[in-house]
């Protein structure tokens, strides 16, 4: 793992950065950031429009009085023609991930993914880096689950299995050394004695990692 880059160990291990509204976490050269998708703005760590949200209407922290609404930007007594007030929020029912379909129906994405509403429907889009695979979005290049590509599986073997560069691999215990999918002792083991692969024959058995008599 990267610390400077990977968002659930960020600058320390298990560091993970919380994913914020409508955006996705990043980690950048160790401290957590956040990503926005086009079409909205950064206010405090969260992703807002700033054409509709009544907290942050037109730019950061500009609240709109109780009795009005955001729209386009702007603090109006009513929400302009396509859209609906909800709390305050003058949103576009057919595509406001947080108002899908109805107002505070919010879409909730899977992990590394951020929700998107498309036609009143709920839907996401997986985070740069990741893939979608059976309905959430994954790292293909290191997810044991989807090595490589979404349904492709480590075998256990005899170790745990892991996925490096979207290859297969198995983690040993100390003193074994991988071979395929299995953990092995290349100093006793006829058939990878010394190294995977070196077969002892001819009624020859591993010794230290050498056939002999």
């Amino acid at each position: 793992m990267d610390t400077d880059s990977d968002e659930a160990h960020c600058g320390v291990c298990d560091r993970e950065c919380d994913a914020p509204s409508n955006g996705s976490p990043i980690c950048e050269n160790g401290f957590c950031a956040v990503e926005c998708p086009s079409g909205l703005d950064e206010c405090e760590g969260e992703c807002v429009d700033l054409d509709s949200d009544d907290e942050h209407c037109g730019q950061c922290n500009a609240d709109c009085a109780s009795d009005e609404v955001c729209t386009q930007g702007s603090c109006e007594k009513d929400c302009s023609p396509g859209t609906e007030d909800c709390s305050g929020s003058c949103v576009n029912l057919a595509s406001d991930p947080m108002n899908c379909g109805g107002c505070n129906d919010a879409c909730v994405p899977p992990d590394h993914a951020r929700a998107t509403c498309v036609a009143s429907n709920c839907d996401f889009e997986c985070q740069s880096g990741f893939d979608e695979c059976s309905g959430g979005c994954v790292d293909t290049e290191s997810d044991p689950d989807n090595c490589g590509g979404c349904g492709t599986a480590c075998p256990a073997g005899d170790g745990s299995p892991v996925c490096e560069s979207g290859e297969c691999s198995v983690l040993c215990g100390a003193g074994l050394t991988p071979c395929g999918s299995s953990c092995v002792n290349t100093d006793t083991d006829p058939n990878n004695c010394g190294i995977c692969g070196e077969r002892c024959v001819g009624g020859l058995i591993c010794i230290g990692g050498s056939c002999i008599l």
